[in-house]
């Protein structure tokens, strides 16, 4: 039974002022590289239950330790960073990552991901488990901006397994297993930590579970999720997400689809989104859309300059976050070994380079139809009276360099265009 000096240990004092969040802040010799707090995801995403370790709300997620208001839950894992703290921490996060029962250690690590995928995979999990079975009304799905935290409230699980690994001395399954399991491109899934309490409010969007599943459209959106809701069929994550990917993803040969079956799934993956505003609605509608699996080029394209894809992204709100976003501001880590986030990196640059070339192309026809009036008779000026004007003929000249200009660069984008795409133009 608790004494009531441990239980003065693990409470925080009621007039001790929460901080917004517990930032991780490696000293020097801590084993993390120096660019460990840099580079994280903008988006990271993670699912609670009845069931999860620690809380959340709409306000703040909390660790189990901070859940349970334990005093270590205010301590950053780095402070007084010796070898008996690397220790602690070290058996702490292997028992964490496994999600394996902690005994007298203080859980103080919440996990995310950087994979829609992932946390899909881990919604259907969590309802199927015998541990936890809770029902899709039950289960959200929480996304949070992390370009509204300070630097060092996130750390890739990999940083900190590097670091930590040769400090686990637990024989059988410690961190070196762990790491070397991490470390295999199938079994990676852009797991990402952040500690203690974390406020959430104005920064997070909030997706039910039920949105997902409820009358099969997950299914309808992207048919191979059928499979993982086969009766009777033991739940699993990290194989079934390995599965999945091969299955949505199979290499660089994308299938394509008609534009009435992309269509549909795209008003599939409008119903789940709706509500949202353009600041979340076009980030989510990329991840989203991802999951489809197909190239961006409609089986029944033609030689049409649009699509149903782009004409997606150019209709209200998702054009308005789209102006708001450029392609690094996704930040996406690791993208080449995660099929996931690679094809997200693909899509966001194709949005991209697709909403640039048709203001190029607007402009352009602005351009010709004003040269058009220079050019007739019934201009403001005679030719033989622009011949001898110079002013005119060299900004004549100059508007013919410009022109040459954006020539070289439609040519260098066509050169860097792949070579299905060129050989259909």
């Amino acid at each position: 039974m608790e004494t009531l000096t441990e239980r003065l240990e693990h409470t925080r004092l009621n007039d001790e002022p929460e901080v917004d969040q517990l930032l991780f802040k490696p000293p020097l010799h801590s084993g993390l590289a120096a660019t460990a707090l840099d580079g994280i995801p903008r988006y990271l995403f993670r699912v609670v239950t009845p069931y999860s370790d620690g809380t959340a709300d709409e306000t703040w997620v909390r660790s189990e330790s901070a859940s349970r208001n334990k005093a270590s839950s205010a301590e950053d894992i780095f402070h007084k960073f010796d070898l008996e703290k690397r220790t602690i921490v070290a058996r702490t996060l292997n028992l964490h990552l496994r999600w394996w029962p902690k005994g007298d250690l203080d859980d103080n690590f919440v996990s995310w991901t950087s994979s829609l995928l992932f946390a899909i995979q881990y919604i259907f999990y969590r309802h199927r488990s015998p541990k936890d079975r809770s029902r899709w009304e039950e289960i959200k799905l929480y996304v949070i901006d992390t370009a509204q935290f300070p630097k060092g409230t996130f750390l890739a699980d990999l940083d900190l397994i590097h670091a930590l690994c040769e400090y686990d001395t637990t024989p059988g399954n410690n961190m070196e297993k762990f790491e070397s399991l991490r470390k295999r491109q199938d079994y990676y899934f852009g797991e990402y930590l952040s500690q203690g309490s974390l406020k959430i409010e104005n920064k997070f969007v909030l997706i039910p579970a039920k949105d997902f599943f409820e009358y099969d459209q997950l299914c309808r959106l992207q048919p191979h999720f059928g499979d993982i809701q086969i009766p009777n069929r033991n739940p699993e994550l990290a194989n079934e997400v390995i599965r999945l990917r091969k299955a949505i993803w199979p290499g660089t040969d994308l299938p394509k689809l008609s534009s009435e079956k992309i269509g549909s799934r795209l008003r599939i993956m409008n119903r789940i989104l709706i509500g949202l505003t353009p600041r979340w609605r076009f980030p989510l509608a990329t991840y989203s859309i991802t999951l489809i699996g197909t190239k961006t080029v409609t089986s029944d394209q033609g030689n049409a300059d649009d699509n149903v894809f782009f004409e997606y992204f150019r209709s209200d709100p998702v054009h308005e976050g789209q102006q708001a976003l450029l392609p690094s501001d996704f930040n996406l880590r690791k993208p080449e070994i995660l099929p996931e986030m690679e094809r997200v990196k693909n899509l966001v640059l194709e949005i991209h380079q697709y909403y640039n070339l048709r203001q190029t192309l607007d402009h352009i026809k602005l351009t010709e139809k004003s040269l058009n009036g220079v050019a007739t008779r019934g201009g403001s000026f005679s030719h033989d009276e622009a011949e001898r004007n110079e002013v005119l003929l060299r900004t004549s000249q100059l508007v013919l360099s410009r022109l040459r200009t954006v020539q070289m660069l439609c040519e260098k984008i066509i050169l860097v265009a792949p070579e299905e795409a060129r050989e259909e133009a």
